[in-house]
């Protein structure tokens, strides 16, 4: 709170806006938890159906050797154990996508401000010596940014576990 105030304090119009530019930066990345959290969804419910698979085939081994099942119920497997890799696989590149995008909006945000704050240092409205202060308080409050993003994947993915828990019990 101390750094925004201060990034006010340093020049309020380009702090304003940058804070109005940074919710346009973030959409894309909301975009990703949601899809994040509908691809685990779609991966602890395949886990769930091969665990499922597995129990049949367990309980049920006598009358599958019985009647020479034992091909259908491995093909059985295999097919739900693809499509576990593929909704794994899917949320692994979501996950991996968010620093990157991260780091993309973020270089995007900053050309922005460089372009915005040519025109004020041109006018004679701002210093050089301004934009570098300006620039290193944002710096500051980009870190703690993309803690939080970081923490909000590990919570997405907890929060989907937990709920397939709550529809299991």
């Amino acid at each position: 709170v101390l750094v925004l105030l201060y990034v006010f304090s340093l020049n309020f119009q380009l702090a304003l806006a940058v804070l109005g530019v940074a919710p346009l930066l973030v959409f894309p990345i909301v975009g990703n938890f949601r899809k994040l959290r509908r691809t685990g969804l779609s991966a602890r419910e395949r886990i769930g159906e091969m665990g499922s698979i597995l129990g049949e085939t367990l309980r049920g081994h006598r009358l599958i050797k019985t009647y020479a099942m034992e091909d259908f119920e491995a093909e059985r497997f295999r097919e739900a154990n693809r499509r576990y890799f593929g909704a794994s696989r899917q949320a692994m590149r979501l996950q991996a996508l968010n620093s990157p995008l991260m780091e993309i909006l973020a270089g995007i945000g900053l050309a922005l401000v460089f372009v915005y704050a040519a025109g004020q240092i041109r006018a004679g409205q701002m210093t050089v010596g301004g934009l570098v202060s300006f620039l290193a308080a944002i710096m500051m409050l980009y870190k703690p940014l993309k803690d939080v993003t970081r923490t909000n994947i590990v919570l997405q993915v907890a929060l989907v576990a937990a709920g397939r828990l709550f529809e299991v019990i």
